[in-house]
């Protein structure tokens, strides 16, 4: 019984963070549209901070089942990484595979990488998204990928990928994190859902970065 609960609230969990970051996604776009209106200002406001409230009420969701689950590791479960360094404000134009399941995230994720200068190829399924992979691999400078997609996990994409460029910078997104995770992987950053725009723009461009140099 607890182990069918806990996978019941890490489910729920893991769909309500898919559709948070699609309203934090559009919250931020919308706000470049809402500039010299401020009566709109105020109400995205609401829903952004009504938003938060949920992404924190998720995350406790989370830790509750890891806790079913784990009672003696869970406290130390969700704890977060050291904060990443500001990223340069320049431009950057560089080609991202963005693999993720779930319609109205992926194309959020698409807005959000493409308003800060990168170009993106988009993949449904771990399948499509090693596909995608190896038809423009001369073009691609770094994967985002979701760490839970049918056909294929993010990590097992990213095997995949690794097998012909073992030093392919990664974001892997997963609703189990809390914040930015350090990871033992070479160039691979794991990011919680749901994610910032910025955030994940400047998370791109220093993994970006240091790939280069």
């Amino acid at each position: 019984m607890c182990e069918a609960v806990r996978a019941e609230a890490g489910d729920v969990a893991h769909d309500l963070n898919n559709q948070l970051a699609v309203v934090l996604a559009n919250v931020t776009f919308a706000r470049e549209g809402a500039r010299y209106a401020p009566h709109l200002e105020l109400l995205l406001g609401d829903v952004e901070c009504a938003a938060t409230r949920c992404v924190d009420l998720t995350r406790r969701l989370l830790l509750l089942a890891r806790r079913v689950a784990h009672p003696a590791s869970a406290a130390g479960a969700l704890q977060p990484a050291i904060g990443a360094k500001k990223a340069s404000s320049g431009q950057l134009s560089r080609t991202v595979l963005l693999a993720e399941s779930e319609p109205l995230v992926r194309r959020a994720l698409w807005r959000a990488m493409r308003s800060h200068g990168f170009r993106v190829l988009l993949a449904r399924d771990g399948d499509e998204a090693v596909s995608r992979y190896l038809r423009h691999r001369s073009e691609v400078s770094l994967v985002v990928l979701d760490r839970d997609m049918p056909r294929g996990s993010g990590f097992q994409v990213l095997l995949a990928i690794r097998g012909s460029a073992p030093r392919m910078p990664a974001i892997v997104l997963s609703g189990s994190y809390a914040s930015t995770q350090s990871s033992a992987i070479l160039n691979t950053a794991i990011l919680g859902k749901p994610i910032e725009p910025a955030e994940l723009a400047r998370c791109a461009r220093r993994l970006i970065d240091r790939a280069v140099g």
